[in-house]
């Protein structure tokens, strides 16, 4: 079996970061099943760089608005700006769904790291390092995710059939226990250069790992710290690219 060079996360080896995962925008995803249901004191966070998006696009998530099972999900709006929302009972009225309000910056414009802090009613997006401003479409109490029996996707959510990522995404964490601070998500942005967050001593506990390209195979995308490992749907090693953040 062939997988991309594999970077040992115990420590033994440099940390080297040679690849991402891109999607077209049009029929790729990574699925990871229903593998985790956290309801609270969760931080997710992920490289991207984006093509041209038309219209909201859904990122990472587990979501699936026809069955009810919404619990959280990572969009990246037409027009360029991060998106985050989260469900407390899987339906649309007790919904936080908060947008970055400043001006698009996300769209064909680099990579960028981005994601979400939630805590006990308290929902915080993160750009670059940096806590950003938001509208809310929403913004009732929720005082923890919906726990949810749906799958968690990456390039697209489990019903909109339109919200295809254009883009490569890189380097995917997931923190549980404690949520992270404003200064460990500043540290894992590094100033724009992805780091080995195994050897980082944050508030969170590390709890899901993706390098999304850097020792996975044609079919399968490796959970380098638990068991999340993510199948690959209209996707092989083809979509491994040398481009990643730097």
């Amino acid at each position: 079996m062939f997988t991309f060079p594999f970077t040992n996360f115990a420590g033994t080896s440099p940390f080297v970061n040679e690849y991402s995962t891109t999607f077209n925008g049009t029929d790729e995803t990574v699925r990871f099943g229903n593998a985790f249901s956290y309801t609270d004191n969760l931080s997710v966070f992920c490289w991207v760089s984006t093509g041209t998006l038309t219209t909201n696009t859904s990122l990472f998530s587990k979501w699936n608005a026809g069955i009810t099972q919404r619990s959280w999900a990572i969009w990246i709006t037409g027009g360029g700006k991060l998106r985050v929302s989260v469900s407390a009972d899987g339906g649309t009225t007790n919904m936080k769904d908060y947008t970055d309000s400043a001006a698009g910056t996300i769209e064909n414009n680099g990579w960028h790291f981005v994601g979400f802090t939630f805590v006990n009613n308290v929902l915080k997006l993160y750009v670059d390092g940096v806590e950003v401003t938001t509208s809310k479409g929403g913004d009732p109490i929720v005082s923890a995710i919906h726990a949810g029996t749906t799958d968690i996707w990456m390039g697209k959510d489990r019903n909109y059939s339109f919200a295809y990522y254009n883009g490569k995404v890189d380097e995917a964490t997931v923190w549980t226990s404690t949520v992270l601070s404003g200064a460990n998500i500043a540290t894992l942005y590094n100033s724009g250069v992805p780091v080995d967050p195994s050897t980082l001593s944050l508030d969170g506990t590390l709890s899901h790992w993706w390098r999304l390209g850097d020792g996975d195979d044609a079919t399968t995308v490796y959970d380098q710290v638990a068991s999340a490992d993510g199948t690959l749907s209209n996707m092989d090693a083809s979509n491994y690219t040398t481009d990643v953040p730097s």
